[in-house]
C-alpha cells in the first residue's frame, strides 16, 4: 500500500512538470524558397521585413518566423487562425505593392508553399 501511495505521488508530480500538448485549431503556412542569384542576406532580410507591414494587417495573422539553412534555403513559417484567412492573405499578397519587392528576389522555381491544419502544439 505504501508503494502505491509513493508511486501515485511520483506520477502526480511528474505530470505537473511534464511538457504539455494541446490542439491548436490553427493553420501553418510553410514556404521554402531560395533567393535569385546575387542577393545578400541583408537584402533578403530587408525586403522580408517589409512584408511584415502587409502581413500584420491581414485578418487571422498570429506570427511569422523566417529562417535560413546552410544551403541558402529560406523557410517562412506563418501561423494563421484559419485556413480561410491563410488562403485569403496568400491571394492578397500576390497583388500587394508591399510584397512585390520580396517576391522579386525569390527564385520562383525553388519556391514551395504549403498550408497545414495544425493538429497539436507541444511546449515545455
Amino acid at each position: 500500500m505504501r508503494y502505491l501511495l509513493i508511486l501515485s505521488l511520483l506520477i502526480s508530480s511528474a505530470c505537473s512538470i511534464a511538457p504539455k500538448s494541446t490542439t491548436t485549431g490553427k493553420v501553418i503556412e510553410l514556404v521554402i524558397w531560395k533567393p535569385i542569384e546575387g542577393q545578400t542576406e541583408e537584402s533578403v532580410l530587408q525586403v522580408a521585413k517589409d512584408v511584415n507591414k502587409f502581413i500584420e494587417d491581414q485578418p487571422g495573422f498570429i506570427s511569422r518566423d523566417l529562417s535560413k539553412n546552410e544551403k541558402g534555403e529560406w523557410l517562412d513559417f506563418v501561423y494563421w487562425d484559419s485556413m480561410e484567412n491563410a488562403q485569403r492573405a496568400a491571394k492578397a499578397a500576390q497583388s500587394s505593392k508591399l510584397c512585390q519587392p520580396f517576391f522579386s528576389i525569390i527564385d520562383m522555381k525553388s519556391m514551395k508553399m504549403y498550408h497545414f491544419d495544425s493538429q497539436f502544439k507541444h511546449t515545455r
